[in-house]
């Protein structure tokens, strides 16, 4: 296994340990309400790409009403034929494919209806998932609600994307949240947002 996979596994696996046991802060309590575990979908596939981008999502929630912890990648990785039923996973995947195929030089085209699904969500395979709440999320999101679980996991959620290394962030309505994780390190090139990590400047693209 590549070093870099090797890496990442350790790493992740033990900011995870210590992100469900940090404890509580008000009505936040990771080890009680489902941490959902998310990051690079496919590891092996991730670190060998030139193009990696990150989804930075709002918050995963267990659809059952129970406060289960589970992986969201494994969940991917293992239900294929399920999550393609999930317009927000064929959407996320259509943007992936979009932004791995774009340069200076060439604009990728929407596939047509017959492409699609033949393709389906295989471009989830070439994409990391982060969301901001990794417990007690819901179906909608409250703005106050995930401000504070911001606050609350903010270095966290800029460790995880620090081992991560992405190219580009790709955000769900979730650029305002940028500057309470990154601070100064949100910098702005012309009218282009970047993300400062690692030395590194990772583009930001802003979409709902």
């Amino acid at each position: 296994m590549d070093e870099k996979v090797i890496c990442y596994n350790r790493e992740i696996e033990k900011l995870f340990l210590a992100w469900i046991s940090k404890g509580e802060s008000g009505t936040i309590n990771h080890n009680a309400d489902g941490f959902i575990k998310d990051g690079i979908i496919k590891p092996h596939i991730w670190f060998q790409s030139k193009c990696r981008p990150l989804f930075l999502l709002k918050e995963a929630y267990n659809g059952n009403g129970s406060k289960d912890s589970w992986d969201l990648c494994e969940w991917i990785r293992s239900n294929v034929e399920s999550v393609g039923k999930i317009s927000t996973w064929m959407t996320i995947s259509l943007w992936a494919q979009g932004i791995i195929h774009t340069d200076v030089e060439t604009l990728h085209h929407l596939p047509n209806e017959d492409e699609q699904k033949k393709t389906g969500v295989s471009y989830l395979d070439k994409i990391a998932i982060v969301n901001l709440r990794k417990s007690g999320g819901q179906k909608t999101s409250n703005h106050a609600v995930l401000k504070e679980y911001v606050e609350f996991d903010k270095f966290e959620l800029r460790d995880e994307i620090g081992f991560i290394q992405p190219t580009v962030i790709i955000c769900g309505g979730t650029f305002r949240y940028l500057s309470d994780i990154f601070g100064e390190n949100l910098v702005w090139v012309g009218d282009d947002p970047y993300i400062n990590l690692n030395n590194t400047n990772i583009l930001v693209l802003d979409y709902y």
